[in-house]
């Protein structure tokens, strides 16, 4: 997700008519967020097919747009078709689709969207930890890496779906970038609630935020389990840090599924802003 952030115009690609992924989306938005970006970029309706229409592909944008994404970088225009260019991820705005001359009404209804919602400022004040680091610890596609991966796409679905509003924590951003006094903030976020996913590991440096995190208030909420270890290492700290979290209910872990979260929410009095 650093790179994201040192980038002017941050951008993701994004293939076919399908539900754009909460991960793929949410980690670019949360950094424009923290960073005050006003623009993402996505290359899009790549691999949508020749059987493609507009109402297809303003029902994929809107859907990445509700994530953040407002500047469309559309696949592609074609030269030439002749042989198996035919077959680059069709497809195509240019001249060899049948609808080329009608795609400004497409293209215009797209420019709306993307014109209001750039004008808007997303505040999220929970944070959701990207476990990627504990991951690099694992082999890939082992077990453990397996569960952290399913639990981690089960969980930003879920909020989702219980339409809580939040923001992706890095721990490398966060190592350089997080401030806790009076607020708790990454850059221009700050943030009340912080949800560790299913993790192994966490960074000392994310350790030393969350304790001082919880001594301003803040509330932690784990999915499934703690974290065992600083830096895949045994930590003292840790387990003294975890010892505040034995009294409250289910000692604050829960499951990634709706109603869970919602009860563990509920518990820390946090109510949505938004309900649709």
């Amino acid at each position: 997700m650093d790179n994201y952030r040192i980038v002017d115009l941050p951008g993701i690609d994004f293939l076919g008519r399908r539900e754009p992924s909460a991960i793929l989306t949410k980690q670019i938005s949360s950094i424009s967020s923290q960073f005050d970006k006003k623009e993402i970029m996505c290359e899009c309706f790549g691999a949508a097919g020749w059987d493609m229409n507009f109402t297809d592909l303003l029902k994929t944008w809107k859907l990445l747009a509700v994530r953040g994404v407002n500047l469309p970088c559309l696949h592609l225009f074609a030269y030439s078709i002749e042989g198996q260019r035919k077959l680059d991820f069709p497809g195509y705005f240019s001249h060899q689709s049948v609808w080329w001359e009608k795609a400004k009404a497409l293209t215009d209804e797209m420019s709306f969207i993307n014109s209001t919602a750039i004008k808007g400022c997303e505040t999220n004040d929970i944070l959701v930890i990207n476990p990627v680091n504990s991951l690099a610890g694992y082999c890939i596609g082992g077990q453990t890496s397996q569960t952290i991966t399913i639990e981690y796409k089960q969980l930003l679905k879920e909020l989702d779906h219980s339409q809580y509003l939040y923001d992706i924590g890095d721990e490398d951003v966060m190592q350089n970038f997080a401030t806790v006094s009076n607020a708790r903030n990454i850059g221009n976020c700050s943030y009340s609630y912080v949800v560790l996913p299913v993790m192994e590991s966490i960074r000392q440096s994310t350790l030393d935020i969350l304790t001082e995190f919880t001594k301003q208030g803040g509330k932690v909420l784990f999915i499934q389990k703690y974290p065992e270890y600083v830096d895949f290492e045994r930590s003292e700290q840790l387990k003294e840090y975890l010892t505040q979290f034995e009294n409250l209910p289910n000692k604050s872990i829960t499951h990634a599924r709706s109603l869970n979260l919602r009860k563990a929410f509920g518990f820390f009095g946090y109510k949505r802003k938004i309900k649709i």
